[in-house]
């Protein structure tokens, strides 16, 4: 394109400020969008790339079979796996191990912390994980008992320093451990987090740990695999290990474990909990934000063939005079590029201005720096190139195929040009409509999942997590106290609180030949009054019956699992016979996405110590209930501060993912709609503007004001309701397949469709009696003077 072209197509651009501004605010609008979607995505896929030994980084993962069926995938194991793998598998040259992250206390003086994303790590942590250590041995920080390395975040905020090391911190205000490390703050796209790091070997100092291969699965490993061997070859030696250490004793039941090897890079979006999520919302976004940009493209071409009218002469004048075919499309195209350079300076700097938001769009930390980064400027050259030949190739290649002779006449465009403008208006509703439809149907899943009845009561209760021994062991006194306040009305003591689920256990039922894993949940007496549980059958569990603390409740779900008729009385084994003592009502204790599952309650806790106390408010004014609790948490336990939250609050955080993705798409279907908008003011001022001398005729005939806006509109809101009539089941199937990931979802009321259609009208209706009544108010004599 040289600069001749550029000169043209800049007069051209000028000669048409109206429709050229329309067009470059629409791409740019769309540039923006398929940025921002682009940065977000780029953080997503950059996860852990900054591992220096990233590519030779697996961690072990683990799929439990029970009778060859598939019955629970996660990367929690026992603790010796990882050196026996170091030691008997061939392939592997180092292993580290960390636990899951715990809550703990961290205090000095006077001053405590409660420190979130605690994890008891291996010595050699630091070795494999590219984690900056900025104070401290590499080699020695994580190698003895009792020692501890803290992010610099967590120095800073307790001792104003990070020259820390040597220094002794109190855990949980009991045993003292020593600073060996100061290491920096994971950085956001990290899929290990950690505010402190607690040497592995700490845990075999506590008797209370099973260690062995028996014992707890709450430990991850990660291995370091040899360069010079294949993946596959280390995870072929993987069944036979696997069957000498554990599968061997599990065969008698049909039970086993099965191992594989997960790469680190792609833990974020293949492994972890929330990947198949993330990855669905991930496609989503993606395919919304090339949607929106089609829509701009689209926008460009409607306005090129429609103005195609004006351009015949020059077409034909231009031929006449010797141009080829191919200097006009050059020509046409060097205008498109103007455009859309343009329109991605302003759509580059739209972006710019929203970097700072986008944390809140998307609910998680990006990098601010990200449109700067390489991946960002290909995507916008990508963007570019698709856009200018998208958009601007049929258009050129329409111009360029005029034939001279009727171009000099003054023809009008094919009726099947129309044809296509029109389709192409029909698309941009469509899309739009989709988006609106989405963005609603989202919104009343989660206002049904923050609402339904859960089986239980979640209002006015507050939770009180019990960090530590010596908090725990405080539970009866603190129960005591807290049930004298006038502004309680209920206390209670569990191992785990209703919303994310529970922790399963193996157990064998009466009339099974072999183990379950069920969901289990240990409770105090006050837990089923304070949350209204309903008893179907039987009678609670009492801590002071000697009984009780041996035997279990069980769930509907779980009679109806086993078919049992009679359950009052039957056997559940697990280390030792267990009777059911009564059955609770079914309730969601974990999302609505899961469907409710057999559940055990327990009023034995592990170690005779619960992890969290929740407290029932009266109505009223709850701070004075919160101030009142914490004066008596302050008496009991003066020098441990005092956690808290409303048990609500954290049930709808449960559903943050669906609240992002209704977020991102309510802006996309405000940005989609805008676009199409944009489309049609051009075309209707277009249309407008060639039909001037018709409207003054019709006016000197005696046409009303409403006459003259019937006939601009009748095509519009035809194209319109015919949008309406293909986007409602487009809609209900990607709604319907949305909602599948939900056990319990709304049914998709007609409304919702009905409404979309309703506003996607009005708009039409809006511009275009706007323009129509801006043509049908002038004075006819003017009009047909100046045609």
């Amino acid at each position: 394109m040289n600069n001749r072209f550029l000169k043209y197509a800049w007069r051209n651009l000028w000669r048409n400020k109206f429709q050229s501004g329309i067009n470059i605010a629409g791409l740019a609008v769309a540039i923006a969008v398929v940025l921002c979607v682009g940065i977000y995505v780029q953080s997503e896929y950059a996860y852990d790339n900054f591992h220096l030994k990233g590519d030779r980084l697996y961690r072990l993962g683990f799929k439990n079979y029970e009778q060859d069926v598939l019955a629970s995938e996660s990367p929690e194991f026992t603790a010796p796996i990882g050196p026996a793998c170091k030691e008997e598998i061939s392939g592997i040259l180092n292993y580290t191990r960390f636990a899951n992250p715990v809550t703990t206390y961290f205090s000095h003086g006077e001053q405590a912390l409660k420190t979130d994303q605690v994890l008891y790590a291996d010595s050699t942590f630091l070795d494999l994980f590219s984690f900056t250590l900025l104070n401290g041995n590499p080699g020695q920080v994580l190698s003895s008992p009792y020692s501890v390395v803290l992010t610099d975040a967590m120095a800073m905020r307790l001792y104003g320093s990070t020259d820390i090391v040597g220094k002794t911190i109190r855990l949980n205000f009991g045993a003292d451990y020593l600073i060996t490390g100061v290491v920096e703050e994971p950085p956001f796209n990290s899929s290990i987090r950690f505010n402190a790091l607690i040497s592995f070997s700490t845990l075999y100092k506590d008797p209370s740990n099973f260690m062995g291969w028996n014992g707890g699965m709450r430990y991850i490993t990660y291995l370091e695999l040899d360069p010079q061997t294949p993946v596959e070859a280390v995870e072929k030696q993987f069944p036979d290990f696997m069957w000498r250490h554990i599968n061997e004793s599990y065969s008698a039941i049909n039970d086993r474990f099965d191992a594989e090897l997960q790469p680190l890079s792609a833990i974020h979006l293949q492994y972890n909990y929330d990947s198949a999520s993330l990855r669905s919302n991930l496609r989503y976004l993606s395919i919304i934000a090339l949607v929106i940009l089609l829509i701009a493209c689209f926008n460009f071409i409607n306005q090129s063939t429609a103005q195609a009218g004006k351009r015949t002469q020059e077409v034909g004048i231009r031929k006449t005079l010797g141009a080829f075919r191919p200097q006009l499309i050059k020509q046409f195209l060097s205008e498109t590029l103007l455009i859309v350079l343009l329109a991605a300076a302003l759509g580059a700097l739209f972006t710019w201005e929203l970097v700072p938001v986008l944390p809140n769009i998307f609910g998680k930390p990006l990098n601010a720096a990200g449109i700067w980064q390489w991946q960002s400027l290909v995507l916008l050259g990508a963007v570019l190139l698709v856009t200018v030949f998208g958009a601007g190739m049929y258009p050129a290649l329409f111009l360029a195929s005029l034939d001279p002779s009727r171009s000099l006449k003054g023809s009008s465009s094919p009726r099947n040009k129309i044809g296509l403008r029109n389709g192409l208006v029909i698309f941009q509703f469509v899309a739009s409509m989709i988006l609106i439809t989405g963005t609603l149907i989202i919104a009343q899943q989660l206002r049904f999942a923050e609402t339904t009845t859960l089986g239980f009561e979640k209002e006015n209760v507050l939770v009180l997590p019990l960090i530590g021994i010596e908090t725990q062991a405080m539970i009866d006194p603190l129960e005591a106290e807290m049930r004298k306040l006038t502004q309680v009305a209920g206390v209670a003591a569990c191992s785990e609180l209703p919303g994310k689920g529970f922790t399963s256990n193996g157990y064998l039922p009466e009339g099974l030949k072999d183990p379950i894993l069920v969901k289990v949940v240990d409770v105090d007496d006050g837990f089923y009054e304070l949350f209204g549980f309903r008893f179907k059958e039987g009678r609670p569990l009492t801590r002071d019956n000697p009984g009780d603390r041996q035997d279990y409740l069980v769930n509907e779900a779980f009679i109806r699992q086993m078919n049992w008729s009679e359950p009052i009385g039957k056997k559940i084994s697990r280390n030792g016979e267990h009777l059911v003592k009564g059955v609770v009502g079914d309730f969601h204790f974990a999302s609505l996405h899961e469907p409710i599952q057999p559940l055990i309650i327990t009023c034995s806790p592990w170690n005779d110590h619960f992890e969290n106390m929740v407290v029932k408010l009266k109505p009223g004014n709850v701070q004075d209930g919160v101030a009142a609790i914490q004066r008596t948490w302050k008496k009991i336990l003066p020098d441990v501060p005092m956690d808290h939250w409303f048990l609500d609050d954290a049930l709808n955080q449960v559903y943050n993912s669906e609240r992002r993705l209704q977020g991102a798409i309510s802006w996309c279907a405000i940005l989609s709609v805008f676009i199409a908008l944009l489309g049609i003011i051009s075309l209707t001022t277009y249309s407008v503007e060639q039909r001037f001398k018709e409207i003054g005729i019709r006016k000197v005939l005696g046409a009303s004001t409403t006459t003259i806006i019937g006939m601009f509109s009748r095509n519009y809101l035809g194209l319109v309701g015919f949008a309406v009539v293909i986007s409602t089941p487009v809609s209900y199937y990607l709604m319907h397949n949305w909602l599948m990931g939900f056990a319990y979802r709304i049914a998709m009321p007609w409304w919702t469709f009905a409404l979309t259609g309703s506003l996607a009208l009005l708009f039409a209706i809006v511009i275009v009696t706007f323009f129509s009544i801006r043509a049908a108010s002038s004075n006819p004599a003017q009009i047909l003077k100046d045609q």
